[in-house]
């Protein structure tokens, strides 16, 4: 199975990494279309494929990995390619692109809707995948087989954990798994500056911050008891952590975080709204 991914920056750049660094992938069955010489050069040394056009690409599953502002432009050009819109199942990983867009501009298209997020480039992303809605998938001269489905689960399977959710629920799960690494990247960074002021060096302090919570996560994800239970037993009566604790809570951190994600789902929610 060949994979093009159309954009290297930064999430079409980590599911190449991860596609490699899982060993499910070899780098000469992806090929790379960027207008960057210099990023094109870096994928070429790892044995990945460079195309230049796209009149010149095929491939089995083709990942739009651009900003969503370019996308009419790229699927115009597409629209001329008709053997890779005949032969290839698409998938949108932007924000604000449904399925049904990108199929109103090339109607036999084959379309699948993900989210994936950064951590992929470590193979240990989250990316959440639809179905063209029953809308959309109407439009089809070819409908999406469950074979293009799993060809297409594969390859983010490979680069971390799928998730197949509706596609009315895309614009909502940017916030969950989308964006949300930034949020912890800014709590890892807080905990980084306050080991260093208390007189840890940097690289101590971010071993201690990240491990910790790479454990708190793995635990939450297996334990039966839910995280405020689990946060109550970290806890001691006339302890330390609940002292830290009254202070997020007086400072309103969950309403916070959820404000934050609020934030982005409407931002998402605004976007697809105007592309579509």
């Amino acid at each position: 199975m060949k994979t093009a991914i159309i954009g290297g920056g930064n999430m079409g750049g980590a599911i190449i990494r991860g596609m490699i660094g899982s060993g499910q992938f070899l780098a000469g069955d992806i090929v790379l279309l960027d207008s960057d010489a210099e990023k094109c050069a870096r994928f070429a040394e790892m044995g990945v494929e460079i195309v230049i056009n796209v009149s010149d690409l095929t491939a089995d599953v083709v990942i739009l990995a651009i900003k969503p502002g370019g996308f009419r432009e790229l699927l115009a050009q597409i629209a001329d390619n008709k053997n890779l819109c005949d032969n290839a199942v698409f998938v949108s990983i932007a924000a604000g692109i449904s399925t049904g867009y990108i199929m109103d501009i090339i109607p036999t298209a084959r379309v699948v809707r993900a989210m994936p997020n950064l951590s992929a480039q470590i193979s240990m992303g989250v990316t959440a995948v639809c179905r063209p809605s029953v809308r959309s998938e109407s439009s089809l001269r070819k409908s999406l087989s469950d074979t293009d489905f799993a060809d297409v689960l594969r390859i983010f399977s490979s680069i971390g954990t799928c998730v197949e959710i509706s596609e009315e629920q895309m614009p909502r799960v940017v916030a969950l798994n989308g964006s949300s690494p930034a949020f912890v990247f800014m709590l890892i960074d807080a905990m980084i500056a306050q080991g260093a002021a208390s007189g840890f060096d940097e690289e101590t302090a971010k071993i201690l911050a990240c491990n910790t919570i790479i454990g708190a996560a793995k635990m939450a994800g297996q334990s039966d008891s839910p995280p405020r239970t689990l946060c109550k037993n970290v806890c001691s009566p006339n302890g330390t952590t609940i002292e830290g604790v009254k202070v997020l809570e007086n400072g309103a951190f969950n309403a916070l975080i959820i404000d934050a994600m609020d934030a982005v789902t409407a931002r998402a929610e605004e976007m697809e709204k105007n592309a579509n």
